[in-house]
């Protein structure tokens, strides 16, 4: 009643149920206050990875809600609109240019009988869309690390996962899908079995447990000299700078005598020159450095996730430790120091998870996992930590 979404014969038979209801027209005043309270708060600040932990917990919280309690029929009124408001507060609260022009789908789609239950998690940067056409659920995977939850599929629809280079078919499972650049980079199978089909390539069937990688490109002996030519002419035709900032990474090696024959043969006289043009050349090589390095950060902890979900949790540990060594500074860093504390745990070394969730403690003092951490050290007899 409270956000105009109860109209009609349904919204008149409420009003007059409130009309004689002392507790329902108390109900109404007080989420009508609060309302009106929630629009004088100032939006905080919430950064995208904020974001989607609050979504999730929001999420957990509204599901253990419906299974484990059974609301009496004249209390079903009140926890609709409750939970109306806090998705309002949630959508007012944080701006939506976080995410610029993706769009992200809900966590849990359940579509008509014309399509499938399913849940899509963004791992990193997905920008997905979905709907639903003739029987058949198409969810657009453009790019970014999603992780797909698939129910059993009935035998007259079909769920696709569309991307840019070719699509999967499921009938019910779990898998992660990693995209970049145009090109499918990765599929992890959790659960069940999955159909991959890529443009000029076999249509291949992955199982539980299965991962496929997309071949690193090949490149010419030819192709590599050019670059290493281009790149040592415009070192060469670049003046120095009075006081140079440091390089994101050190400059390359000199160009061996041979390599430099053989690109002047295959190059034409003009690329010294055009490329002395181009004084962003290294920028440009940082640029393309950076987007490798978050491409890899992506595709590691998709991995990592898959080997957890798939109850790996030995290689799950091996995956997130690799991924906090040499990704210390990603925002995913939190999440995988305390995953490790609980992969330690479910393989039944509490000593060991006690002492991780110790070090999680202490790198994230006021972490989001910090209750769960001191459960898990106070469960092996750890000392808390301050």
């Amino acid at each position: 009643m409270e956000d105009g979404r109860l109209a009609g014969a349904d919204g008149a038979s409420f009003e007059r149920h409130a009309a004689t209801c002392p507790t329902c027209a108390h109900e109404v005043e007080a989420i009508a206050s609060l309302h009106r309270a929630m629009r004088e708060i100032p939006p905080p600040e919430v950064t995208p990875l904020e974001l989607r932990r609050m979504r999730v917990r929001l999420l957990q919280q509204a599901h253990a809600r419906r299974i484990h309690s059974r609301p009496r029929p004249g209390r079903a009124w009140i926890l609709a609109g409750i939970t109306a408001l806090v998705a309002i507060a949630l959508v007012v609260a944080v701006p939506t240019g976080h995410f610029g022009s993706r769009r992200a789908i809900p966590a849990r789609a359940t579509a008509s009988a014309a399509g499938p239950v399913f849940d899509v998690v963004n791992i990193a940067g997905a920008a997905v869309t979905s709907g639903t056409d003739g029987g058949v659920t198409r969810a657009v995977l453009s790019d970014g690390v999603a992780a797909f939850h698939v129910e059993h599929v009935a035998p007259a629809l079909r769920f696709l996962v569309a991307l840019p280079d070719g699509e999967i078919e499921v009938r019910g499972t779990r898998f992660v899908v990693s995209v970049a650049e145009g090109r499918t980079r990765s599929v992890d199978v959790v659960e069940g079995m999955v159909v991959l089909r890529l443009r000029g390539d076999a249509e291949r069937q992955l199982g539980a447990g299965a991962r496929w990688s997309a071949p690193a490109p090949a490149s010419s002996p030819v192709a590599e000299a050019k670059e290493l030519d281009r790149t040592q002419a415009s070192r060469d035709a670049t003046p120095a700078p009075r006081k140079a900032a440091p390089d994101a990474f050190p400059p390359a090696p000199a160009m061996p005598a041979p390599l430099r024959r053989i690109a002047s043969e295959t190059s034409p006289a003009s690329a010294a020159s055009s490329e002395a043009a181009r004084p962003d050349a290294r920028l440009a090589a940082n640029e393309r450095f950076a987007a490798n390095e978050r491409l890899a950060a992506n595709e590691r902890f998709a991995s990592a996730m898959a080997a957890f979900g798939a109850a790996s949790y030995a290689q799950a540990d091996d995956l997130l430790a690799s991924f906090a060594l040499d990704f210390g500074g990603d925002a995913r860093a939190e999440d995988a120091s305390f995953l490790r504390a609980v992969a330690r745990s479910r393989m039944g070394d509490e000593a060991g998870a006690a002492s991780l969730a110790g070090a999680y403690l202490r790198s994230f003092p006021l972490g989001l996992r910090r209750r769960e951490a001191e459960e898990l050290t106070r469960a092996a007899g750890g000392v808390h930590v301050p």
